[in-house]
């Protein structure tokens, strides 16, 4: 019973009647910014004419009462309907025998996710809101296989409720949410690294600023918020991560010289690499 209802390999391929397939009020699209009434993310509906091949059906949650309703392929059922269609490839899974609301919710996400649709923000709000997704079985159903799906797990699991309310209102930028989760999960420090990012501070400015306010307030013995609130404490730890992400951009350059020393051997001479010693070019880096 458990196989016929969750393996699609093990789920037969029908063709249910466009006409009878309803979006799902219980079940909305994965992607936060979908049309309700259509399904359809602005800028990403199809066009052209529907595929039938059984290896690209949607998915169809059949409710106890017989409705139908698309829980995957919103964008193919909106192509078949305005192709004028009267039936599309489907498999379906019925709620009688098992498949809840929030299986359909997982399921749902988890297509998406693993065809790499949707932004890093959908992904976010997924992990944040479905806790029955640990991070052992997320990554059993390669949902962290990504880098969009690994950082968005890092917000969604770890960010403060201040600090992700900023992300998702979109006040802060994914770059600098994570930043500051992949250097605290204590919402204190997760405040002042908000403070620098709604001032439109860098990722990198961000990071290093909160790696050497934790040391110096481990230093003094201070708790981040009393160290947070010292204006002049928060200024000499402002020239030091000024002075690190110089540091760090400076590398930075360094490497890309020697990654395309065959491509500007003048500039990698001057690092002391010779272009035609590719062993030495690796130690370099």
């Amino acid at each position: 019973e458990t196989t016929t209802v969750f393996d699609p390999n093990q789920v037969p391929i029908v063709y249910p009647r466009v006409d009878q397939i309803h979006l799902s009020k219980d079940v909305p699209n994965f992607k936060a910014k979908s049309d309700p009434k259509t399904g359809v993310v602005k800028g990403e509906r199809l066009e052209g004419d529907y595929s039938r091949l059984p290896d690209n059906p949607i998915t169809v949650w059949r409710r106890l009462d017989g409705t139908l309703e698309v829980i995957t392929g919103r964008h193919r059922l909106d192509l078949a309907k305005r192709n004028k269609l009267i039936t599309v490839t489907a498999q379906i899974v019925d709620e009688a025998k098992g498949f809840t609301k929030d299986m359909a919710l997982v399921f749902d996400a988890v297509a998406n996710i693993r065809d790499g649709k949707g932004t890093i923000e959908d992904y976010a709000h997924f992990f944040r809101n479905t806790k029955s997704i640990t991070e052992e079985k997320a990554r059993q159903e390669s949902l962290l296989s990504s880098s969009k799906g690994r950082s968005a797990w890092d917000i969604g699991r770890h960010a403060s409720d201040d600090l992700y309310a900023l992300f998702a209102a979109e006040k802060i930028t994914a770059a600098q949410t994570l930043a500051i989760v992949n250097e605290t999960h204590d919402p204190a420090v997760q405040r002042i690294g908000a403070k620098y990012a709604i001032e439109g501070k860098s990722s990198e400015f961000i990071s290093n600023l909160l790696k050497a306010s934790q040391s110096e307030a481990s230093k003094s013995g201070s708790t981040m918020d009393l160290f947070g609130s010292d204006d002049s404490a928060m200024k000499e730890m402002e020239v030091r991560a000024a002075r690190a992400s110089s540091i760090q951009r400076e590398i930075k350059d360094q490497i890309r010289s020697v990654q395309g020393a065959a491509k500007n051997p003048k500039a990698a001479e001057k690092l002391g690499v010779n272009v035609k010693d590719p062993q030495g070019i690796l130690n370099k880096i």
